[in-house]
């Protein structure tokens, strides 16, 4: 019940499943979050999906989530509509040595346009353009 109020109902469901394969685990997962934000609908997307695929061995890690936001406004009483997205990313996680990863990650794959609503209490509040496909590379230290 993040950010919900007692006039707010909000209902998820989720799935995952695990395939294991030879030295490769495949894990899909879905879930689907349906929100009735009554008349505070400013940021709240109604329905949203999230998809998931993930494939795990001993020297890696590659990852696809997807995202689907419908139902989804910039002011309250379903005002100032945003438009619907689908957004795709991507990772990978390589471990080449004992304690270091290397991870690289895809973001918004398909170099979607979309907007998103964000609130800044004090600072600002409206919709902001998401970027386009981007990268990152990037190192993690284990214990």
């Amino acid at each position: 019940r993040h950010g919900a109020t007692s006039a707010n109902r909000r209902q998820a469901m989720r799935a995952t499943l695990a395939v294991l394969f030879v030295g490769l685990v495949l894990v899909p997962g879905v879930a689907l979050a349906y929100l009735d934000p009554g008349t505070q609908t400013a940021g709240r997307p109604g329905h949203k999906w999230d998809g998931t695929l993930r494939f795990r061995s001993r020297r890696f890690d590659a990852q696809l989530q997807g995202q689907q936001v419908n139902t989804y406004f910039a002011a309250a009483n379903s005002q100032r509509p945003i438009p619907s997205y689908f957004v795709l990313n991507s990772r990978l996680v390589g471990r080449f040595m004992r304690n270091v990863d290397v991870i690289v990650d895809l973001n918004n794959v398909l170099d979607e346009e979309y907007v998103i609503y964000g609130e800044f209490p004090g600072i600002s509040a409206g919709t902001f353009v998401m970027p386009g496909r981007n990268a990152s590379l990037g190192l993690r230290w284990r214990r």
